[in-house]
């Protein structure tokens, strides 16, 4: 059940603005009843748009809640809400960034908080981005709810013929291709695997600002089983044609849907210790890397290669993964809306 029609049936209405759809969204294409662009920009920093579409609708209600996601503009949306006068207002935030503690920005924050022009909740998508939040905006109320998925029909892997953990393993790293995702690590280890092991067979799917590194790291090693695919739609079909997800990070992330997602179709991860991804992997379902290094990953490439327990690997993906539906997410989105509205 989408989260609209969760809220519905405790007769809340709920009206949804965003610039794109996704299929991990938690509404629906066909229940975004306003086209953001209509006026103005369509942000939250534009003071038209917000007038034009979201105040007409906040005036109808006595009971309002507006939740941001990520970026919020803290005096154009105060305004709207102390306009209204009793409205409380949400965000999320979906990152980890590193933590800042520059002079001047912690005092900026400071004097937001005091003179309460920050959001009155903090949403964190994973236990690590909500120990940020405190870090950075002080203590103010937060929440963690961490992200989930459509986990309807998974992948079932857990028949994996035993013959195949004598085979070469097939790797695969789907991400963006920017700072922090662990590919510069990959660029460099691959080579050096590739000089033991010539069989070495990788997939890379993405885009972004290192696609040239990528590129260059392709034809220099001119292996036919190193593979860069772009950008693709169907990263399904990756997950189901591979073996092994690499996600070593060098930047603490926020959760890594794509650890949840790769986990759904029964690949074990390669995962470096830090930020958010420790909280959807663990020895029963990946190999962990201690520190953020080349020596670091081509060691766990070549223990998860040689290792006995693969399948045991495999199935651990399987263990627990339920916490990480749609279903649990919407149900704890909904359940925390509920709690705002209550009277004391």
């Amino acid at each position: 059940m989408s989260l609209k029609k969760r809220l519905a049936t405790y007769d809340v209405d709920c009206h949804y603005f965003y610039k794109s759809q996704t299929s991990q969204s938690l509404f629906r294409k066909d229940e975004i009843l306003i086209n953001p662009e209509r006026s103005g920009d369509g942000s939250l920093g534009n003071d038209k748009w917000l007038l034009d579409n979201v105040w007409p609708i906040m005036e109808k209600y006595k009971q309002v809640i507006i939740h941001t996601h990520s970026y919020h503009p803290p005096f154009k949306l105060r305004k709207l809400i102390k306009k209204h006068g009793s409205a409380t207002w949400v965000t999320t935030i979906h990152r980890c960034p590193v933590r800042s503690t520059a002079p001047l920005i912690r005092l900026y924050k400071i004097l937001l908080r005091r003179f309460h022009y920050l959001p009155d909740w903090y949403i964190g998508v994973s236990h690590a981005t909500s120990g940020y939040i405190k870090h950075n905006f002080g203590n103010s109320r937060v929440k963690t709810i961490h992200n989930g998925i459509d986990l309807s029909s998974p992948i079932v892997r857990k028949n994996w013929p035993k013959q195949n953990q004598t085979d070469n393993k097939r790797f695969l790293f789907v991400n963006r291709l920017d700072k922090g995702k662990g590919l510069e690590l990959l660029v460099e280890a691959v080579p050096l695997i590739l000089k033991s092991n010539r069989n070495f067979f990788l997939t890379i799917v993405g885009d972004g600002p290192f696609k040239s590194s990528v590129e260059k790291l392709i034809s220099d090693c001119a292996a036919s089983n190193l593979s860069f695919e772009g950008h693709r739609s169907d990263v399904e079909y990756f997950y189901s044609s591979h073996d092994v997800l690499l996600i070593p990070y060098t930047r603490p992330q926020g959760l890594s849907l794509v650890s949840i997602e790769a986990r759904s179709h029964g690949l074990p991860a390669i995962y470096t210790s830090m930020g958010g991804v420790t909280e959807t992997r663990d020895n029963t379902n990946g190999i962990e890397m201690k520190d953020a290094t080349v020596e670091a990953l081509v060691s766990a490439i070549k223990e998860i290669e040689t290792t006995s327990s693969f399948e045991e690997l495999v199935n651990g993906c399987y263990i627990g993964l339920d916490y990480f539906s749609m279903e649990r997410m919407v149900r704890e989105y909904c359940d925390f809306y509920m709690s705002l509205t209550a009277v004391p």
